[in-house]
């Protein structure tokens, strides 16, 4: 099953400073929870890899990342990424690209990303989990971007996994029935106890 979120959000820098901020795989990796910068091949090529937490159940994708697009003149930049789970639970693949647009001293960025699962991880509730997550992790990675550009350091992120249990028993507390946006509402929720 595919998966497609995207998100807007604006910079007070220029798109010269968040375009050299997001064609850098160390800061891609810096702002992405859970993920890890493992070894970068060329300019365009990085291996890496990404954990998830279910409760006591952990996840860790391990795969190779590309730059599949990096145009400077309409400042767009186009990353792709196959990994598979280390103990064999399935595969994923992820697609995100950004555009940037600036009036000067502001830039826009506009993120768009896919993912999809295989394997064991592609049922209906892992699937859901993982939605979840993603949507937790493009919205933290968006609020990074934001806070590491604009001043120029480094943000408040964390090497450990995003624990997907936790979140949920977050999420039941606040309410019975099961909605993506209130999954979300507990990851921030989440986020802000841990950092």
């Amino acid at each position: 099953m595919a998966v497609s979120l995207e998100k807007s959000f604006s910079v007070d820098r220029d798109s010269d400073a968040v375009w050299r901020f997001l064609t850098d795989p160390a800061n891609v990796a810096h702002c992405l929870p859970g993920a890890r910068l493992l070894e970068v091949l060329d300019d365009r090529t990085f291996r890496g890899e990404v954990a998830l937490k279910f409760g006591v159940f952990g996840l860790t994708f391990r795969g190779l990342a590309r730059f599949t697009e990096l145009d400077v003149d309409r400042l767009s930049a186009s990353l792709e990424a196959t990994a598979s789970e280390l103990r064999g639970w399935g595969e994923g693949e992820m697609r995100m690209r950004s555009r940037l647009s600036s009036d000067g001293a502001t830039t826009l960025i506009h993120l768009e990303q896919s993912f999809r699962v295989t394997g064991r991880l592609s049922g209906v509730v892992a699937t859901s989990l993982l939605t979840g997550a993603a949507e937790f992790v493009l919205a933290r990675f968006a609020s990074c971007v934001r806070t590491q550009v604009a001043v120029w350091e480094g943000c408040p992120t964390s090497d450990r996994p995003v624990d997907l249990l936790e979140l949920s028993v977050r999420l039941q507390d606040k309410h019975p029935r099961y909605s993506q946006r209130l999954f979300v509402a507990a990851a921030v929720d989440y986020c802000r106890a841990a950092t």
